[in-house]
């Protein structure tokens, strides 16, 4: 009779599982070198426009901290712009200021045709 012990069952099922994993990795690898051959050849199709971008990058980043600076001074002028505008604003809408100045003239100037039209009706 044969005896089959737990031993050489274990032993065989490790025996397939690393066979299965061994076709798993070659299928694998197989296509990794695939790709990576694709990606080679666009490389090497591409070379020449990938340098010229590569060149460029320095006068770009150059240009965008040109204008990051440009852009924090008109943000700093526009602020002195906007509190200069307010301070106007308020000074003139102060009843001190040109509007309240106008705004008792044109009361005053009221009165008068009022008391002028008061002394026509009598």
């Amino acid at each position: 009779m044969i005896y089959i012990s737990v031993r050489d069952i274990l032993l065989g099922l490790l025996v397939i599982t690393s066979i299965v994993t061994l076709v798993f990795l070659i299928i694998v690898f197989a296509k990794l070198s695939k790709i990576l051959s694709r990606v080679n050849k666009t490389m090497t199709e591409n070379e020449k426009a990938i340098n010229k971008t590569l060149q460029t990058l320095p006068e770009i980043a150059d240009n965008t901290a040109g204008t990051m600076a440009n852009l924090r001074d008109i943000s700093e002028t526009a602020n002195i712009v906007v509190g200069d505008v307010g301070d106007l604003v308020d000074t003139f809408v102060k009843p001190e200021g040109p509007a309240g100045i106008i705004a008792s003239v044109a009361g005053a100037v009221v009165s008068v045709v009022q008391i002028i039209k008061d002394l026509n009706k009598k």
